[in-house]
């Protein structure tokens, strides 16, 4: 499971940071859209920190935290879509 770390972390970072680009396409309020970013970017940078130092439940929060985010950002970008 250790060898495969890596490719589950740049998978799980790809699809938040997919959310992000296409909610930043017509985000419904900016200020939420950088909030959610810069938080989803500290979140997993956080997370790949604790997660090779197996702090525990801070890794639980700091995952939450992002993907918290993440949803945010896909309710801000639809938000912003349904109000074009």
């Amino acid at each position: 499971m250790a060898e495969n770390c890596p490719e589950r972390l740049r998978k799980h970072s790809s699809r938040g940071l997919l959310i992000a680009w296409g909610s930043l396409l017509c985000p419904f309020n900016v200020r939420i859209h950088i909030a959610s970013t810069v938080t989803f970017t500290v979140a997993r940078i956080l997370h790949m920190y604790i997660y090779a130092h197996a702090m525990q439940p801070g890794r639980a929060i700091v995952w939450a935290l992002a993907h918290l985010s993440v949803f945010v950002l896909g309710v801000n970008g639809i938000l912003g879509a349904f109000t074009l």
